[in-house]
């Protein structure tokens, strides 16, 4: 099945064109309105051209393996706790994780969050820039390329979001290769005897144009495989690990190169922004 189908095969049909329509309902509006390819028609009814949708069915999603169980977990679990493991990628593809992903931009500079080339973080956040976010400068992407992060969600995650953020970060960064545990514990353990393996509920595996959701045995050996190849310098993909140790991953200068890449002036654009958001608060004094 592709991941395209698996998320709205129910709500679109195809003419004799192969050219897709969407009967959707305001549940769902919002999320479509995001696809750059689709053409609101009104009337919540949505367009897209055959071209376009043979390129979204390129990414394949295998849920074979995971049942109803496997799943229960996301209904009780407030924020879960997860540790992600991934092949770095170059500083240059980081760098274009980074100025496409990051929160700050979301949040602070919608000329750059509100484009359709900028891919919106759900649950598994990229905190790179705000200096006023604890703890500072984190994320699944670090900025020597370093892919990984022992982090929590947001609260009350679905399965569809989760699937639909790693679709859209796949067809963006296509040379992602990771893997992510996600367990059953709320933000940490209260239970000191217990462990992230016992606690594993289940995996996101991403490579390849291609979601694969693990149940929890093989969510459990496929992290293993990923932390003995990419997990080197464990405490690096703690949270606070960069606050702590004084490391400052994004600078004013790389900030700059990140507006000036979308073709913007990044003194109009930080001008716009509370200085201590981007500079800290030695700039509020």
């Amino acid at each position: 099945m592709t991941i395209f189908e698996y998320l709205y095969g129910d709500v679109y049909y195809t003419d004799e064109y192969g050219n897709a329509y969407f009967d959707s309902c305001v549940d769902i509006d919002y999320e479509l309105d995001e696809i750059p390819e689709i053409v609101n028609l009104g009337d919540h009814t949505y367009f897209m051209a055959k071209e376009d949708l043979d390129l979204y069915n390129q990414y394949d999603i295998k849920v074979d393996g995971v049942s109803e169980d496997d799943l229960r977990f996301l209904h009780y679990t407030r924020r879960p706790y997860y540790q992600m493991r991934g092949r770095s990628v170059s500083r240059e593809q980081a760098f274009d994780i980074i100025r496409r992903t990051d929160n700050f931009f979301n949040w602070d500079m919608e000329t750059i969050g509100n484009r359709k080339e900028f891919v919106r973080c759900i649950n598994f956040d990229n905190w790179l820039i705000m200096k006023n976010h604890y703890p500072k400068g984190y994320g699944w992407i670090h900025a020597d390329g370093t892919v990984g992060a022992n982090a929590i969600t947001q609260k009350w995650p679905t399965m569809i979001e989760l699937v639909t953020e790693w679709f859209y970060k796949l067809k963006s960064f296509p040379y992602l290769d990771l893997v992510i545990g996600i367990t059953n514990w709320d933000e940490i353990s209260w239970d000191e005897d217990d462990t992230f393996e016992k606690a594993i509920q289940m995996g996101i595996y991403v490579h390849d144009k291609c979601i694969e959701l693990l149940n929890k045995q093989n969510a459990w050996a496929k992290y293993q495989e990923y932390d003995e190849k990419y997990g080197a310098d464990p405490e690096r993909f703690e949270t606070d690990y960069y606050q702590k140790n004084g490391i400052v991953q994004v600078d004013e200068a790389y900030l700059r190169k990140c507006i000036e890449s979308y073709g913007l002036d990044p003194d109009e654009e930080l001008s716009k922004v509370r200085p201590y958001i981007w500079k800290g608060e030695e700039s509020s004094k």
